[in-house]
């Protein structure tokens, strides 16, 4: 499974707060590497070296992010052995900020991009991604490969990946994604760009979500309780 998320102008309060507090310029690139090593912090989040040059601010805006992810996603995510890396966004052409590739949750990576901090803007909608991929059995899927710099992805092209892509929230994204002021225009795109979406959304503002799309909200929290129930979090 393989999917890419557009940039966008909408930001979240907390990415705008932390642009507010840390500023455009450069605090000095540095390389992921030399970050873990200097830094604690870094424990609970499967960061990774990847091509892009990121500062503490960027990294630390992820951390943020991911720490506000429910704890048995994050630790699933973990368990597997997947990982978490910064891109170099100056290399590509296009307007990705994300990206996304596993078959059934397995082999994992997110990719974010090392611009600004459009990789921590990014983050929670590629483990909506994730989520929607582990909690459902892949369905007569067609593999291909894909290299993106020094990472080669396996995705599918064909067959049935992710839980939205089943009718019933198939139907929740016809009856509610127009009205979703929380999602972007992209992510209103397909079923599965929607779930991605609202699952940012209800990592950053649930009570928000639950008010422009009920149905959405409560089948995410169903999916997400139920998870906690069979993926326990050691005390």
């Amino acid at each position: 499974m393989q999917k890419f998320f557009t940039q966008t102008k909408a930001f979240s309060r907390r990415i705008l707060k932390a642009l507010e507090n840390y500023g455009r310029k450069s605090l000095g690139v540095l390389t992921l590497c030399s970050l873990l090593a200097s830094s604690p912090v870094f424990a609970g989040i499967p960061l990774k070296q990847g091509d892009g040059a990121v500062n503490d601010a960027q990294v630390n805006a992820a951390i943020e992010v991911y720490n506000r992810i429910p704890a048995s996603i994050r630790l699933q995510y973990e368990l597997n052995h997947n990982s978490i890396t910064f891109f170099n966004s100056k290399q590509r052409r296009d307007n990705v900020i994300g990206m996304y590739t596993a078959l059934d949750g397995m082999e994992a990576n997110i990719m974010l991009s090392d611009q600004d901090l459009m990789g921590a803007y990014a983050l929670a909608h590629e483990i909506g991604h994730y989520f929607d991929d582990v909690v459902y059995k892949d369905e007569e899927i067609l593999l291909q490969e894909k290299r993106y710099g020094n990472q080669v992805f396996r995705y599918v092209t064909r067959g049935k990946r992710s839980r939205s892509e089943e009718a019933d929230f198939v139907a929740i994204y016809q009856q509610e994604a127009n009205q979703n002021g929380l999602v972007t225009q992209y992510e209103k795109s397909d079923s599965t760009e929607y779930f991605a979406g609202s699952f940012k959304a209800y990592v950053d503002t649930p009570e928000q979500l639950q008010v422009v799309a009920p149905s959405t909200y409560a089948f995410i929290d169903q999916l997400v309780n139920e998870f906690n129930a069979t993926h326990p979090v050691p005390e």
